[in-house]
């Protein structure tokens, strides 16, 4: 995974650590063609260790700062991240 470190510098002092642990969370789960990725909270809880009320806090959070959008049914919701902060792959 590729992080573009600038335009994240400009969100540091606005991001949660949580947000971000469950940003890097779900870019590991990025595959080469496309960054939307699909996952449960209960997903995001066994790789992060976060309480489920944490995890929704911090997925409206990265909402709200543009990191991710979120598509499809509450019960397996797909998120896309913003390829401005990362990129699965070369370059």
């Amino acid at each position: 995974m590729k992080v573009y470190t600038e335009p994240l510098k400009s969100l540091l002092n606005r991001i949660s650590g949580n947000a971000l642990k469950v940003f890097i969370a779900l870019g590991g789960e990025m595959d080469f063609e496309d960054t939307i990725v699909e996952m449960t909270r209960k997903e995001i809880h066994e790789v992060t260790g976060l309480h489920e009320h944490t995890i929704r806090e911090a997925l409206n959070e990265l909402e709200e700062l543009g990191l991710i959008s979120r598509i499809g049914p509450n019960n397996r919701r797909k998120y896309v991240l913003s390829q401005m902060y990362v990129k699965k792959g070369k370059s």
